[in-house]
């Protein structure tokens, strides 16, 4: 059996941090490296989002399925259709990556539909999601919103569509609950 090297740590629970000096250190470091990145990053996407939103629509970031996969039925797949269709209706500007990520069927990697979503995760106001668990695509938007709320600071109005879909109560750590954690935390934006 291997050796134990750390324990796992929660910064806010008040307990005594138990990793090594070294990853400590190094957590500095890199925090130190990045913050005048973030910072910069933050105050330009600022800037940017102020003096555009007062004569735009809103900017809808949607997060979906991509794929069928037997991952989600018609109907289910019918009802994204019509939430967008509704979204755009009320007057706001939506990017659907299942039908405006223009990578979708000619990227052989994936990095290039990446990239496209995550910009346009930037440009965005609010950031919607359809959750399916079984979608990995999904799985990796959501770390990239968590990213940008939790680690960037960006203020994006988390909408978390099928919320009501799960049972409110759920054993243990899951996305469900981290999408509703985010969208409580940004109901205000």
């Amino acid at each position: 059996m291997g050796k134990k090297i750390w324990q796992v740590f929660l910064i806010d629970d008040g307990k005594e941090d138990t990793r090594p000096d070294w990853l400590k250190s190094a957590e500095q470091q890199t925090h130190e490296k990045l913050k005048p990145l973030r910072n910069s990053m933050i105050k330009m996407a600022k800037e940017k989002q102020e003096k555009e939103r007062a004569s735009r629509k809103t900017r809808v970031f949607f997060i979906s399925p991509v794929r069928s996969n037997n991952i989600i039925s018609q109907d289910e797949i019918d009802k994204v259709r019509a939430y967008v269709k509704k979204l755009e209706k009320e007057g706001n500007e939506v990017f659907w990556p299942l039908r405006d990520n223009p990578h979708q069927k000619t990227d052989p990697i994936g990095t290039t539909i990446l990239n496209t979503n995550f910009y346009a995760m930037l440009d965005a106001d609010e950031i919607h999601i359809w959750y399916v668990p079984d979608s990995r695509g999904i799985n990796f938007d959501n770390g990239a919103v968590f990213m940008l709320i939790e680690k960037l600071g960006m203020r994006r109005k988390i909408v978390f569509v099928n919320s009501k879909q799960f049972p409110e109560e759920i054993e243990g750590k899951n996305f469900i609950k981290v999408l509703r954690a985010l969208q409580e935390k940004t109901k205000n934006y």
